[in-house]
């Protein structure tokens, strides 16, 4: 066979060939954290009209996503009637969009098509009924503690946002995003303890391991030419750890050690202010833990609060996100989300 570049395909020139958009297989929920398919076809609808060999169909691309809400692969033009995947990443309103690309065949048109997924907070498992009379699973400072979660793989995002300005609210174009933090958001865990949590019923969290890792962080230079009113796509990577990982794996006990524990019905997200991230760790310093597999301990602590009140309980693992990305290059803080993959057991005291 001769060397040589092959020939690039010269488009089919068909003008007024029109492309209807369809998708099948999207589910209307999600919960944050899980995955979907959907398939997306773009088929000709007017073939009576158009020159013989006009193409019956054409590839199909995802044009864009909820940015921080969810993400959707393979990105570029994928063949008519191929499975994409849907990623939900925090609570809220997923809308994607998918068109047709026209390049291969000239003068043709395309409509698009939108799929839209509601995402919620994954439902937390309904404790086992503690049988009674019961050994203590663990003691602790003396008390005695029964495992109420048992040992749950979870993962928890951080997304921090940059300001978005409008000189003009009426003009879109007028908007620009600003080298600023306007919110950082935890996604968390939500429980109902068989007690409420009183001074004589303390909760114990125990965090084994946190065994994978995703981030998705950019300097305002990435994204400072992006209009204001336009998502921004944050993009990313990830790293896993081994299929069974060593307690004190991922560092727990350097990581996340700063939580947010409240009472009350599930919410969406936790508003984790705009301020500095209060450690001298990184997320680079996490990611190489991860990455490298690094010796570390498990960390625990324990919650309590006055008698009375709801019972719901969320838990909110803080850890260095995009805002301390410690990006030797880009130093300061970044924008964008960054999750992981942490194993804890949660117990309670008994009196």
């Amino acid at each position: 066979m001769q060397g040589g570049c092959i020939p690039t395909p010269t488009p089919t020139p068909n003008a007024g060939a029109h492309y209807h958009l369809t998708t099948a297989g999207a589910p209307p929920t999600l919960s944050a954290g899980g995955t979907a398919s959907f398939t997306a076809q773009a088929t000709l609808t007017n073939a009576a009209s158009v020159p013989p060999g006009t193409p019956a169909s054409i590839p199909v691309f995802v044009a864009g996503t909820t940015a921080g809400i969810c993400a959707a692969t393979p990105p570029g033009s994928q063949p008519s009637g191929s499975s994409f995947t849907v990623t939900a990443l925090l609570v809220g309103t997923c809308t994607i969009t998918i068109q047709g690309d026209t390049s291969s065949v000239i003068g043709s048109s395309a409509d698009t098509a939108s799929i839209t997924i509601t995402i919620s907070n994954a439902p937390a498992p309904t404790p086992t009924p503690t049988p009674t009379p019961q050994s203590c699973d663990l003691t602790q400072n003396g008390k005695c503690f029964h495992q109420i979660i048992p040992l749950t793989d979870a993962q928890f995002t951080k997304l921090v946002q940059p300001v978005s300005q409008c000189a003009d609210p009426s003009d879109p174009s007028a908007c620009v995003y600003l080298n600023q933090i306007q919110t950082i958001q935890l996604a968390g865990y939500a429980f109902t303890p068989p007690a409420f949590p009183d001074d004589n019923h303390a909760l114990l969290f125990e965090v084994a391991q946190i065994h994978s890792i995703f981030t998705g962080c950019q300097p305002y230079v990435d994204f400072s030419s992006v209009p204001g009113n336009d998502p921004i796509t944050w993009g990313g990577s990830g790293i896993g750890g081994p299929v069974s990982p060593p307690v004190g794996f991922g560092q727990p006990s350097e990581f996340l050690t700063l939580n947010h524990v409240l009472l009350g019905s599930p919410s969406a997200n936790y508003d984790d202010g705009v301020g500095p991230w209060p450690q001298s760790t990184t997320l680079t310093q996490l990611f190489d833990a991860i990455i490298l597999g690094l010796p570390g301990s498990p960390y625990s602590f324990s919650f309590s609060a006055p008698t009375g009140g709801p019972s719901g309980v969320q838990w909110y693992p803080d850890f260095p996100g995009c805002d301390a990305a410690g990006d030797p290059s880009v130093p300061g803080a970044q924008f964008g989300i960054a999750m992981i993959d942490a194993v804890f057991t949660i117990y309670q005291a008994v009196p």
